[in-house]
């Protein structure tokens, strides 16, 4: 098998009446619809379109149902959207939905011996194996690929199938191991391993879908060497996680790729290797590195391509820390776990029936329970519940990853200055931005990312969607940023970064964080005159001002993200003082998330030998 476990010994912790049998209760439940009709598997390629699989009114991902293929519902205005372009987007949910429900059904036979799982399982993998040749490798996006349009897709697919076959293999099955061998295993990993993506978080499925593939198709020693050269497993991980175990490319990223290492390491466990001791370090903090940056909302950073305000409470969380308690033992999953499982959220779908391999959605805040979890807390978690623990956040510093952050109030007051590596191509042009929030009012926030296939990309990309500095007109150029100071003695703390955020133009960025109150000094140095603009997109600006409309000018490119504002005003005799009237949360526009409607977004820009200019627009909210 691909993962270390002794299926005996959980055949007892997995039986009816344990916490880990109700994951196997669960589990047994959402397949039952399908052992008679069997798991959707289209017959068409997935697709990538500008308008596939979104509302087009307010432009947030339609609804996944694997049982609908051609009508596809918007959860905010209930329509029931049939575009052809919407199929091809849920073609990708549906292929990534059965061959999960693939594993849990090999799993569940394994362990409670239900001939109708075995069933749906072989009969799911015959017919992949059997199709695989008729999808097209064409009208691809990022690499080459017959059933998707991305080659990480067809990676995170392949682990799935990878793994449904050793379990049943496991369970005596062995009927099918040549066809799913020969027709589906050996062709889509070689189409993998073709491509090579080299830091990008997808190369860590990549990477992990071959490796899993060499194993099944007996060339576990070519594996092994593989997985512990430079450019293998190990090699990945030691570029890609940073000192403090966090993934270079941000928030977003982090966790996508550390659970596709964690596949990667159990692999390696399987077959009698460990990490070397500072790598492990390094793997097992990254199970906790994400929480020690939360929000009080109980809220992940929007930084780089995040998506705005992500919840924790969903079972996928719930589930990591599961798997990372196994790993490591560490008393603060302990006590993410104890919150999550506390009954505080409001109860609703967890939305497991519908999850789509390591693929997922986001969901809302929901209550959660062990029995929320899927097959790889079934097979590996802890036998025994996890204890109760109590962890609270506190201040903290990662000066690559680029987080400074500075806690009141009890957590309540969150304080962090942006900068650090850049994160490569999901990285933003935000170094220096202040990030201010109290409790569930946000102050100063990052808007996220949308979609990556609509225009508003490049507003969400750009220096002026961000409370940071920019020069001429421009969004940042690319580059570091260095932690110049970080302290914080309770009472009083303060950070200090430095970065070129143009060329020839260094900029200081010192917040000093006391009860009650903050001090932001931002100082320049360039080596001609410049003109420095500082956004603040929060609030709305004194009204009884007067305030005429305006023309303000950027250096021209998209990504400057000046083409994306409205209704832009500026003060004709500006005073030394202007007063912001600060709006938290609650402030975006309804209606479509992606137009001109969202925050007020407030500038003072300063030219050398004329001084200070303070003007407004309308902008883009967050997205969706």
């Amino acid at each position: 098998m691909l993962l270390p476990f002794d299926p005996n010994t959980r055949r007892a912790d997995t039986a009816m009446g344990t916490s880990l049998g109700a994951i196997a209760d669960g589990l047994a439940r959402e397949l039952s619809p399908w052992r008679g009709t069997g798991l959707p598997i289209p017959a068409g390629k997935a697709k990538l379109t500008r308008v596939g699989g979104r509302c087009p009114v307010h432009g947030i991902p339609l609804d996944f149902d694997p049982s609908s293929p051609y009508a596809h519902r918007c959860g905010r205005c209930a329509t029931d959207y049939t575009n052809r372009e919407h199929h091809d987007w849920w073609v990708m949910g549906a292929q990534l939905f059965s061959a999960e429900r693939a594993v849990h059904a090999a799993a569940l036979f394994l362990l409670r011996g239900d001939e109708s799982h075995r069933d749906l399982a072989a009969r799911t993998l015959r017919e992949f194996a059997e199709r695989y040749d008729s999808w097209p490798n064409r009208d691809n996006v990022l690499g080459p690929t017959r059933p998707f349009f991305s080659t990480y897709l067809e990676s995170i697919w392949l682990i799935n199938i990878c793994h449904a076959l050793t379990l049943l293999e496991a369970a005596g099955e062995l009927g099918l191991s040549g066809v799913v061998r020969d027709r589906l295993i050996a062709p889509s990993s070689a189409l993998i391993d073709s491509y090579y993506e080299g830091r990008s978080n997808r190369q860590v499925w990549n990477e992990v879908a071959v490796l899993s593939a060499l194993s099944v198709l007996d060339k576990a020693p070519q594996a092994l060497q593989r997985a512990e050269s430079d450019r293998g497993l190990l090699g990945i991980m030691r570029e890609g996680l940073l000192d403090d175990g966090t993934w270079f490319e941000g928030e977003n990223y982090h966790q996508f790729a550390h659970r596709g290492l964690w596949y990667g390491v159990q692999f390696m466990r399987t077959h009698g290797r460990e990490l070397p001791p500072a790598l492990h370090a390094r793997y097992t903090a990254g199970f906790v590195t994400p929480f020690a940056a939360l929000l009080p909302d109980e809220t992940l950073p929007s930084r780089r391509d995040s998506q705005y305000a992500v919840s924790i409470r969903q079972w996928r969380w719930a589930e990591w820390c599961e798997l990372g308690y196994a790993e490591s033992g560490d008393r603060r999953l302990a006590a993410m776990l104890s919150r999550l499982y506390d009954g505080r959220a409001p109860q609703g779908d967890t939305g497991r029936a519908r999850s789509t391999a390591d693929a997922e959605r986001n969901t809302p805040a929901v209550a959660l329970s062990r029995a929320d979890c899927s097959w790889r807390a079934l097979l590996m978690a802890s036998a025994q519940p996890v204890p109760g623990e109590s962890w609270q956040p506190q201040s903290l510093v990662q000066p690559r990853q680029g987080l400074a952050i500075i806690r009141r109030d009890s957590s309540r007051v969150y304080v962090a200055l942006e900068g650090g590596v850049s994160g490569g191509g999901h990285g933003h042009p935000d170094r220096l931005s202040l990030t201010l929030q109290t409790g569930a009012q946000r102050w100063l926030d990052d808007p996220g990312t949308g979609s990556y296939v609509e225009r508003t990309l490049h507003w969400y990309r750009s220096t002026i969607a961000h409370h940071a500095p920019l020069v001429n007109g421009a969004s940042q150029s690319t580059g570091n940023a260095e932690l110049l100071a970080f302290e914080d003695r309770g009472g009083a703390g303060w950070i200090s970064k430095n970065a070129e955020i143009a060329p020839g133009v260094r900029a200081t960025r010192s917040v000093v964080v006391c009860d009650g109150y903050l001090v932001d000094l931002l100082e320049w140095h360039a080596d001609e005159a410049v003109t420095l603009t500082l956004p603040v997109a929060t609030g709305t600006v004194e009204d009884a001002l007067n305030w005429s409309p305006a023309t303000i000018h950027s250096a021209g490119a998209l990504e400057d993200g000046f083409e994306f504002l409205d209704q832009t005003e500026e003060l004709a005799d500006p005073p030394q003082v202007v007063t912001v009237t600060a709006a938290p949360s609650g402030s975006y526009a309804s209606g479509a998330p992606h137009s001109a409607g969202g925050r007020y977004a407030m500038c003072a820009t300063y030219t050398a030998g004329t001084g200070a200019r303070w003007w407004r627009a309308v902008a883009p909210g967050a997205p969706g």
